[in-house]
């Protein structure tokens, strides 16, 4: 039985054996704690499922486009613009990219909009209280994400195709004897609120809570499931065998690198006695022990004598196991497990067409995750920011990573220099920021540019309005004759040429 050692959120030693897992594989709902705490330590400790984790949170861009549906409705602007200052207090970027790596690590990820002001740091505390303080946020945003313990949060039901969290508020128990108040002011003014209810009634310790301003994530799971699954689920068995069998090998290096020496005293007349005394096999057993010892501290000839008969023979380590199992032959099948191809992690082996289709399949999963956290975004920012239902704002997501950029990049010129395409997709496809790059060129047009450096004359560049065709004003040729008659040189070519 092979196990290993971990340590869950809670901090308390767990010992999870290889029967265990299996048994949390069957059933992943109710032992879906269990598997985060697990994937959570197996992200510290194996390579590959962290930096597995890693690319996916880092392979999108998250170039944005802010738009709405209703554009002459008088306030759009308005209302662009309040979603667009949301975006930017909430540091949609870091906090998207969070929410990726938990969602990768735990399936599953809560969050509750706030848009109250939390009350502001101020006085002395003591190291716990400190270490309780990680989840306030600054007093000057009007609002903030405010990241939920996900083992005291539950989906509870569906309402208006959105999530409907129940918090429990036996999570502030833990800190009844030291720092519940100042744990209290990190969270949300309705789980305050409600957290003075429990204790007027503590037989009820689940309140759901506003869905309206609740963020409810779960992936790679079924509509009707509580809980989602890590990334790595299905590889987790391996990864824990993998460990398992290097720390094995590592022992058995550790093993070798000693030696065992044993000594058989020679035999006497009767079968399986010694022909030496008691005092004698002691005598030799702690002479060439002691000679074998200080053999290693020094340097130079060593010199002993033993009984006639006597043998001395080292102890073989067997090392089939260091070779019993390839180490790319779990690598790779930790891999594919992970739906990675083992090549994209070690840069060994496979050929570009076969990483470019992984990475487009691992591309087309993330952005399923994106559209979820749009919708959240958007649900969250229009309800409690914008609220205006005739003129709705939303937020997408682009579908660009640092892989196939240049390829959407060359999409969205080619919709634009044919005259159908958006400027502004343009540049967000290029990797600029909108509102950087549009201030730069409003920038550029009142200093002048345009009149100080004009652009250079190429055939790119200019157009001209004279006639391509060739012209003589006193032709004397017979087809030209005709031609100009005709006015055949205005007439359109049948290849669509002029």
């Amino acid at each position: 039985m092979y196990s290993i050692d971990w340590i869950d959120t809670g901090k308390r030693q767990f010992r999870a054996s290889i029967d265990a897992l299996n048994t949390w594989m069957r059933n992943h709902q109710a032992y879906n704690k269990e598997i985060r705490d697990l994937s959570d330590t197996l992200y510290n400790s194996c390579g590959a499922y962290g930096r597995v984790v890693d690319y996916i949170t880092a392979m999108p861009t998250l170039d944005k486009i802010v738009y709405g549906k209703n554009t002459r409705h008088r306030n759009y602007k308005l209302n662009k613009q309040k979603f667009e200052e949301s975006l930017e207090k909430i540091d949609h970027i870091g906090l998207t990219r969070d929410i990726l790596r938990k969602l990768a690590k735990d399936g599953v990820y809560f969050g509750y909009f706030e848009t109250d002001s939390p009350t502001q740091l101020k006085g002395s505390f003591s190291d716990y209280e400190l270490d309780q303080l990680t989840e306030i946020n600054s007093a000057e945003m009007n609002c903030a994400v405010i990241s939920l313990p996900t083992d005291y949060c539950r989906i509870a039901s569906i309402e208006n195709s959105s999530f409907v969290v129940a918090f429990d508020m036996r999570y502030f128990d833990q800190f009844l004897s030291n720092g519940l108040s100042h744990k209290l002011k990190g969270f949300p003014k309705e789980i305050r609120e409600k957290y003075k209810k429990y204790t007027s009634d503590k037989s009820k310790n689940w309140f759901a809570l506003d869905s309206s301003k609740t963020i409810a994530l779960k992936v790679r799971a079924d509509l009707s499931e509580r809980w989602g699954r890590p990334i790595g689920l299905g590889a987790f068995v391996d990864i824990c065998f993998e460990q398992d069998y290097v720390a094995v090998k590592r022992n058995t290096l550790e093993e070798s690198n000693g030696a065992i020496i044993y000594q058989t005293y020679p035999e006497g007349k009767e079968k399986g006695i010694s022909s030496l005394s008691s005092k004698q096999q002691v005598g030799q057993h702690d002479h060439i022990r002691s000679s074998l010892f200080d053999r290693k501290r020094t340097s130079g000839i060593g010199f002993i004598s033993v009984a006639a008969g006597t043998e001395l023979k080292q102890l073989k380590i067997d090392h089939s196991i260091l070779t019993a199992i390839k180490d790319d032959d779990l690598m790779k099948k930790i891999s594919n497990n992970l739906g990675v191809a083992s090549s994209l992690l070690t840069g060994e082996g496979s050929n570009f067409s076969s990483q470019e289709n992984n990475l487009n399949l691992i591309a087309s999963e993330l952005f399923t995750w994106l559209s979820q956290i749009e919708r959240e975004f958007n649900k969250v920012i229009n309800a409690n920011i914008v609220k205006d239902r005739e003129c709705k704002i939303y937020i997408d997501y682009l579908d660009i990573t640092h892989h196939n950029r240049e390829k959407v990049k060359n999409t969205a010129r080619e919709l634009y220099t044919n005259g159908k395409g958006s400027f502004k997709a343009w540049v967000v496809a290029a990797g600029f920021n909108l509102d950087s790059y549009i201030g730069l060129m409003d920038e550029e047009l009142e200093e002048g540019f345009e009149e100080k450096y004009p652009v250079h004359q190429t055939s790119y560049t200019q157009s001209s309005t004279e006639d391509k065709k060739p012209s003589e004003d006193n032709p004397t040729n017979e087809n030209t004759i005709k031609t100009k008659s005709n006015n055949a040189n205005n007439n359109p070519s049948p290849k669509g040429g002029e």
